[in-house]
């Protein structure tokens, strides 16, 4: 019996804007970055990187050994002159899939593909509506109304779907993350790291210090708690934090930015999500992949991942309702043992890289309706 050809490598590539610049990966990001690591090893994608502007996403894929092509100096609004040399660069693939992410890369490939780009696919992820400003509005809602353009549009929260106009084919596709590679750091070690003492309960949150993370929220539930043997960590950077680094709360620890945070998401005893607006939160995601007990905000697709009651204490955008579920947790080990257990087998079923992987590959290799 002869052997089944193994298909060849579908070639895709990934169109992507800067949100760290060359400093830092945010959430959208590292999705690519662990996304096309899990597509490489797949062996059914051979994936490569298209950023407008110079980034540390792309140095970090360039040592990966993924072919990348920086198609401008620096970040723009809409970068309309990538589309020359982002032109080229597919037209020397030979009809790749081109994968964009996010409302600047899902514009720019519509407009390569109705001005007649040769695209094998067009596929693309809308990793969040952040609107906090008239100018992000328009480029979002410019971004839903062309989302028919494109044969696939994947979202981490199926409520943002609903606001896709009927003509867009739109999917939800959950954000995911490659498990633990090794064992998980020792837990007196990185609580020494941090300067956490034996008796301390560290309540962590881990993200972007942004309006719409809920970064007041957190710094608030710090003040407002009179339970002085619990410490309110903060792992991350952004815009507000000075919230964060306040000298007059003593509970408030502000310890930087940490990529990877396996060694803060080890040292600290609750993971909290303050948000008012989420997608799916990667933050969430590694404290459920470390098995941590969590309290987070009802917020976006939260609840897809986490249930009340069952792998997290899920409460109102509150500073009080925040405060009085952290001490809860901290009066109650069985409480936290069992969520935190719960978490991580939530994680192992549905929030692995390779499942996503899985699921993209399935919409390159459908024909596209505009062929």
């Amino acid at each position: 019996m002869s052997a089944v050809p193994t298909p060849s490598p579908i070639r895709v590539i990934h169109l992507t804007e800067s949100s760290g610049g060359i400093e830092f990966m945010f959430g959208k990001e590292r999705v690519i970055h662990w996304l096309m690591r899990a597509q490489a090893e797949s062996g059914l994608v051979s994936p490569a990187l298209a950023v407008f502007s110079p980034t540390l996403l792309a140095q970090e894929c360039r040592r990966d050994g993924f072919d990348v092509t920086v198609l401008g100096d620096r970040e723009r609004t809409l970068p309309l002159s990538s589309i020359a040399k982002l032109r080229s660069l597919i037209d020397a693939q030979d009809g790749p899939v081109l994968h964009t992410h996010g409302y600047k890369a899902n514009i720019i490939g519509r407009i390569l593909r109705v001005t007649g780009a040769r695209l094998a696919r067009l596929v693309a992820t809308c990793h969040g509506f952040v609107d906090t400003s008239a100018r992000l509005r328009a480029y979002n809602a410019l971004d839903r109304a062309t989302a028919f353009v494109s044969d696939i549009v994947g979202a981490p929260d199926a409520g943002m779907l609903r606001r896709f106009p009927r003509s867009a084919r739109t999917t939800f596709i959950p954000n995911a993350l490659p498990d633990s590679a090794g064992p998980a750091p020792s837990r007196d070690g990185a609580r020494a790291q941090f300067g956490f003492a034996p008796a301390e309960f560290v309540a962590g949150m881990l993200g972007r210090f942004s309006v719409e993370k809920g970064t007041a929220n957190f710094a608030q539930a710090a003040r407002s708690c009179v339970d002085r043997c619990i410490v309110w960590a903060a792992a991350g950077n952004g815009p507000l934090e000075h919230l964060l680094s306040a000298s007059d709360v003593p509970a408030l620890r502000c310890v930087g930015y940490r990529s990877p945070a396996d060694d803060y998401l080890a040292a600290i005893d609750v993971y909290v999500q303050p948000s008012f607006t989420e997608g799916l939160s990667l933050s969430l995601l590694e404290a459920m992949r470390a098995g941590l007990p969590i309290v987070a905000t009802d917020v976006g697709a939260t609840s897809s991942a986490v249930r009340h009651e069952r792998e997290a204490l899920l409460v109102r955008p509150d500073p009080a309702a925040i405060v009085a579920a952290v001490v809860r947790l901290k009066g109650d080990p069985d409480l936290r043992e069992r969520l935190g257990d719960a978490a991580r087998a939530r994680f192992v079923a549905d929030f692995r890289i390779d499942a996503m992987q899985r699921r993209y590959y399935s919409y390159y290799v459908q024909r596209s309706p505009f062929a």
